[in-house]
Protein backbone atom coordinates (compact mmCIF):
# COMPACT_ATOMS: atom_id res chain seq x y z
CA UNK A 1 0.00 0.00 0.00
CA UNK A 2 2.26 2.75 -1.34
CA UNK A 3 1.11 6.02 0.85
CA UNK A 4 1.35 9.87 -0.76
CA UNK A 5 3.19 12.46 0.86
CA UNK A 6 3.49 15.46 -1.52
CA UNK A 7 4.52 18.77 -0.34
CA UNK A 8 2.04 20.53 -2.77
CA UNK A 9 1.52 23.99 -0.67
CA UNK A 10 -1.31 24.54 -3.00
CA UNK A 11 -2.55 27.78 -2.29
CA UNK A 12 -6.21 28.92 -1.78
CA UNK A 13 -6.06 32.72 -1.33
CA UNK A 14 -9.91 32.98 -1.15
CA UNK A 15 -10.09 30.89 1.68
CA UNK A 16 -6.63 32.56 3.83
CA UNK A 17 -5.21 28.74 3.90
CA UNK A 18 -2.83 26.99 1.60
CA UNK A 19 -1.94 22.77 1.25
CA UNK A 20 0.70 21.67 3.18
CA UNK A 21 0.22 18.31 2.56
CA UNK A 22 -2.19 15.36 1.84
CA UNK A 23 -2.71 11.48 1.17
CA UNK A 24 -5.30 9.32 0.88
CA UNK A 25 -5.32 6.53 3.41
CA UNK A 26 -7.46 3.13 3.29
CA UNK A 27 -8.67 2.11 6.75
CA UNK A 28 -6.76 -1.15 7.23
CA UNK A 29 -4.52 -2.77 9.83
CA UNK A 30 -1.29 -0.76 10.68
CA UNK A 31 -2.90 2.37 9.76
CA UNK A 32 -2.07 4.17 12.74
CA UNK A 33 1.55 4.30 12.16
CA UNK A 34 0.83 5.13 8.38
CA UNK A 35 -0.54 7.89 9.42
CA UNK A 36 2.37 9.02 11.91
CA UNK A 37 5.05 8.74 9.51
CA UNK A 38 2.82 10.79 6.87
CA UNK A 39 2.34 13.64 9.58
CA UNK A 40 5.86 13.72 10.90
CA UNK A 41 7.19 13.91 7.62
CA UNK A 42 4.68 16.66 6.50
CA UNK A 43 5.50 18.47 9.70
CA UNK A 44 9.00 18.66 9.67
CA UNK A 45 10.15 21.37 8.03
CA UNK A 46 7.46 23.42 10.30
CA UNK A 47 9.61 22.58 13.80
CA UNK A 48 6.45 21.97 15.57
CA UNK A 49 6.81 21.26 19.59
CA UNK A 50 6.18 17.49 20.00
CA UNK A 51 3.36 17.96 21.89
CA UNK A 52 1.67 19.96 19.34
CA UNK A 53 2.32 17.12 17.00
CA UNK A 54 1.05 14.87 19.08
CA UNK A 55 -2.32 16.23 19.78
CA UNK A 56 -2.52 16.38 15.85
CA UNK A 57 -2.07 12.89 15.44
CA UNK A 58 -4.22 11.80 18.44
CA UNK A 59 -7.08 14.57 17.07
CA UNK A 60 -6.34 12.67 13.68
CA UNK A 61 -6.71 8.88 14.39
CA UNK A 62 -9.87 9.69 16.99
CA UNK A 63 -11.15 11.19 13.35
CA UNK A 64 -10.54 8.06 11.32
CA UNK A 65 -11.62 5.59 14.22
CA UNK A 66 -15.03 7.08 14.33
CA UNK A 67 -15.14 6.90 10.11
CA UNK A 68 -14.20 3.63 10.48
CA UNK A 69 -16.69 3.02 12.73
CA UNK A 70 -19.30 4.66 10.56
CA UNK A 71 -18.33 2.01 8.10
CA UNK A 72 -17.88 -1.12 9.92
CA UNK A 73 -20.74 -2.60 7.76
CA UNK A 74 -19.45 -1.72 4.94
CA UNK A 75 -17.99 -4.94 2.48
CA UNK A 76 -14.78 -2.60 1.44
CA UNK A 77 -12.20 -0.51 2.93
CA UNK A 78 -13.30 3.21 3.63
CA UNK A 79 -10.67 5.33 2.20
CA UNK A 80 -9.69 8.56 3.88
CA UNK A 81 -8.22 11.91 2.46
CA UNK A 82 -6.20 13.60 5.17
CA UNK A 83 -4.99 17.25 4.57
CA UNK A 84 -3.09 19.45 6.37
CA UNK A 85 -3.57 23.64 5.79
CA UNK A 86 -0.88 26.23 6.93
CA UNK A 87 -1.84 30.15 6.61
CA UNK A 88 -1.99 31.55 3.21
CA UNK A 89 1.47 33.56 2.50
CA UNK A 90 2.73 32.06 5.45
CA UNK A 91 6.93 31.47 4.56
CA UNK A 92 7.40 27.82 5.28
CA UNK A 93 10.94 27.86 6.87
CA UNK A 94 12.70 25.08 9.35
CA UNK A 95 14.98 28.11 10.83
CA UNK A 96 11.89 29.88 12.67
CA UNK A 97 10.92 28.44 15.72
CA UNK A 98 6.81 29.17 16.47
CA UNK A 99 4.05 28.54 18.46
CA UNK A 100 1.49 26.40 16.89
CA UNK A 101 -2.17 25.72 16.84
CA UNK A 102 -4.71 23.81 15.20
CA UNK A 103 -8.14 22.97 14.50
CA UNK A 104 -9.91 19.87 12.64
CA UNK A 105 -12.50 19.88 10.39
CA UNK A 106 -14.09 16.40 9.52
CA UNK A 107 -16.25 16.18 6.40
CA UNK A 108 -17.81 12.44 5.92
CA UNK A 109 -19.80 11.05 3.04
CA UNK A 110 -20.49 13.55 -0.11
CA UNK A 111 -16.96 14.31 -0.61
CA UNK A 112 -16.06 16.26 -3.76
CA UNK A 113 -14.29 14.68 -6.81
CA UNK A 114 -11.70 16.33 -6.28
CA UNK A 115 -10.34 14.66 -3.02
CA UNK A 116 -10.51 11.21 -5.41
CA UNK A 117 -13.44 9.84 -4.09
CA UNK A 118 -12.67 9.68 -1.06
CA UNK A 119 -15.53 8.51 2.21
CA UNK A 120 -14.24 10.51 4.95
CA UNK A 121 -12.32 14.17 4.62
CA UNK A 122 -10.13 15.15 7.61
CA UNK A 123 -8.81 18.62 7.34
CA UNK A 124 -6.24 19.68 10.15
CA UNK A 125 -5.44 23.45 9.53
CA UNK A 126 -2.56 24.58 11.48
CA UNK A 127 -2.31 28.80 12.73
CA UNK A 128 0.02 30.52 14.96
CA UNK A 129 -0.42 30.83 18.57
CA UNK A 130 0.33 33.95 19.59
Amino acid sequence: MAMQTPMTHNVTPKSGWQILAETNLPIADGFESQVQTWMLESLYTLRIAPEVSNRMLKSALEAISRADNLNSNEPYLPLVHLRLYTPFGLSIRSDLKRNWGFFRIDKHGGISPEDDQADHLIELFLYLDS
